[in-house]
């Protein structure tokens, strides 16, 4: 198992592990509506423009892609935001320690870049998951389902090098 940076070639494996989590996890907390938003942003033309902005890593064993997890700056670049999105386990494979995986990888790039703090809009079914990773919650949207949560990283602008 390996992970490495998605490829425009990955799009429709991520696009289907999306909306299987979307179909057979995420449908168990959240409302009809808000998924179908989530599926608006779910298509070929989102991930082709998201791979421009976005960090987007893959979690790949044998050429099939199991795992996958975006880090972008939402801030500016004098208050920064560093936020994970599109964080998501094919869902068979759920409980077996790939969320982790992939979570740690992304923990040792935001450390290597020196974010101060890494922010997560946590959707209902993740919001365990984060919380046991050392995630905590900050803000609770209820309007877009979500709860953002963050991490500090422990770098301190003008303490660390």
């Amino acid at each position: 198992m390996k992970i490495r940076e998605m490829q425009s070639e990955d799009i429709d494996k991520v696009i289907k592990i999306l909306n299987d989590n979307y179909n057979f996890v995420m449908n168990r907390y959240h409302s009809k509506k808000i998924l179908e938003e989530y599926k608006l942003y779910n298509t070929i033309d989102s991930w082709h423009n998201q791979l421009r902005w976005k960090t987007i890593f893959i979690v790949e064993e044998q050429n099939d892609v199991l795992a996958t997890c975006s880090i972008a700056n939402f801030g500016s670049l004098e208050e920064p935001k560093y936020c994970l999105n599109n964080f998501f386990v094919t869902y068979m494979r759920h409980r077996k320690g790939l969320g982790k995986f992939l979570l740690k990888h992304i923990l040792n790039y935001a450390k290597g870049h020196n974010f101060s703090y890494l922010h997560v809009p946590s959707t209902r079914s993740g919001f365990e998951f984060y919380k046991k990773m050392g995630f905590v919650e900050y803000e609770n949207d209820r309007v877009n389902e979500i709860t953002w949560m963050r991490m500090e990283m422990g770098y301190k602008e003008g303490i660390n090098p």
